[in-house]
């Protein structure tokens, strides 16, 4: 296309919520990294992603991705832990280990959310200022809903305890 046309965008779509039910399910941070700096290869000059709102499940990888399109020599590394400097200042640790594990994969288990659950509340521990503490608490909402979403798809279809969890889901959202 680069040789048809004088100006190259892409549409791409990453964790479109009918797709990903808003879990953290977005391409890993090598393989933004990879893509970004493939799609500069190949001389797209924009791009525009269609996702999710779900700050948990896109927030770093959306932040990475804006700043390695205006730059791909950028480090996606050196980014996610500028993220979480910025975003959580001296919170950034438990919210750095929280994401970084996501990043490797995220499974939708009680052990994946309980230690997600004590990430948050490490981090609301040393958050020392409104906003950090406002954000790390939207992540603590967020991981609320994930429990909630794997309660509902971890009980049996048609069931009253599916009804009920369904419920409980739909009130939290």
């Amino acid at each position: 296309w680069a040789r048809k046309v004088n100006r190259l965008a892409i549409y791409d779509y990453w964790a479109i919520t009918d797709w990903s039910n808003d879990l953290p399910e977005l391409p890993p941070l090598r393989l933004v990294d990879a893509r970004i700096k493939r799609w500069k290869e190949c001389s797209v000059e924009a791009a525009m992603l269609q996702s999710t709102a779900a700050i948990g499940a896109v927030g770093p990888s959306l932040y990475i991705a804006a700043k390695l399109l205006w730059d791909p020599s950028l480090d996606a590394r050196a980014l996610l832990e500028e993220f979480c400097r910025d975003a959580f200042g001296s919170a950034a640790p438990p919210m750095r280990r929280m994401i970084a594990r996501w990043d490797e994969g995220f499974l939708p288990s009680d052990h994946e959310i309980a230690l997600s659950f004590r990430d948050a509340r490490d981090a609301l521990n040393l958050a020392d200022d409104p906003a950090i503490e406002h954000r790390i608490l939207d992540y603590a909402k967020y991981v609320h809903y994930l429990r909630l979403w794997h309660e509902y798809r971890s009980t049996k279809g048609g069931s009253p305890d599916r009804l009920a969890a369904a419920q409980r889901l739909i009130e939290h959202l």
